[in-house]
């Protein structure tokens, strides 16, 4: 619990505060709300919190608090009153990122419909908010290891189809529904592969066919193999694997959401 609360006093550290030149700076671009508390209180350090134009970008699609909860639900087991805990500190850094905010940025209007379902307070703390919208993109991917040999690596045979899910292991991103789908279809096909890549965590389909990948450096090599790209989120409008499936012009399978 100390450790939650301490993000509300914490600054950002002085290796990173000497590269600032306070003086000039007209604004500062936060990257999601778990970055803003830091920032924030920097800026009144030095008196700075009502000069500066404090600009937050969202990097979840739904209230931010919801998608932490089931991160760091997985690794400890929370009682009743310490999530509820857990969960209200979140709440409150949430909404404190937003509320001290000058202006949001979304990648399009329809991204901010999850928000209003998940987050009741949201259109409230925004209503006078200066809101402005970027499309998201990205750039070629560089394929730095031969597809043959990349195969042979992971022991996908030459024919094989091979479904791609590239990114978080959680629920919100409905890696539930893609192990379940898998285990009907390797039960009945031997020429599909399943190519899990994102986190190293424990292998929930004990087949060949399910091949799990931790962290990568370079995802042009996995799309470059792959025949299709799984992005079955429950809520979604900006997911790194979407652009990257469209811009490597890998068919792209996923969720009519958000």
């Amino acid at each position: 619990i100390k450790r939650w609360n301490y993000q509300f006093r914490s600054i950002l550290p002085y290796s990173e505060i000497r590269k600032i030149d306070f003086v000039n700076m007209k604004s500062f671009h936060i990257h999601g709300a778990y970055n803003f508390a830091p920032v924030y209180n920097t800026l009144c350090s030095f008196g700075l919190e009502k000069k500066i134009v404090k600009i937050i970008s969202t990097h979840n699609p739904f209230k931010p608090m919801l998608e932490d909860i089931e991160l760091i639900s997985r690794d400890f087991k929370w009682r009743k009153a310490q999530k509820n805990v857990i969960s209200y500190v979140l709440s409150e850094r949430d909404r404190l990122a937003y509320q001290l905010s000058d202006a949001i940025v979304f990648p399009c209007e329809e991204s901010m419909e999850l928000y209003y379902q998940s987050w009741p307070e949201f259109q409230e703390i925004t209503k006078y908010k200066k809101i402005y919208f970027c499309e998201t993109g990205s750039a070629p991917k560089k394929v730095r290891t031969q597809s043959k040999t990349l195969r042979t690596s992971l022991n996908i045979p030459e024919g094989a189809i091979v479904f791609l899910y590239l990114g978080r292991f959680i629920k919100i991103r409905v890696f539930d529904l893609v192990i379940e789908a898998a285990k009907r279809l390797l039960a009945t096909n031997k020429n599909i592969y399943f190519l899990i890549v994102g986190e190293k965590t424990e292998v929930p389909i004990k087949s060949n066919q399910w091949i799990q990948v931790p962290y990568i450096n370079y995802p042009g090599d996995y799309l470059a193999i792959s025949d299709v790209v799984l992005a079955p989120n429950r809520g979604s409008y900006f997911d790194l694997c979407m652009i990257e499936a469209l811009e490597s012009a890998t068919p792209l399978l996923c969720a009519v959401v958000g």
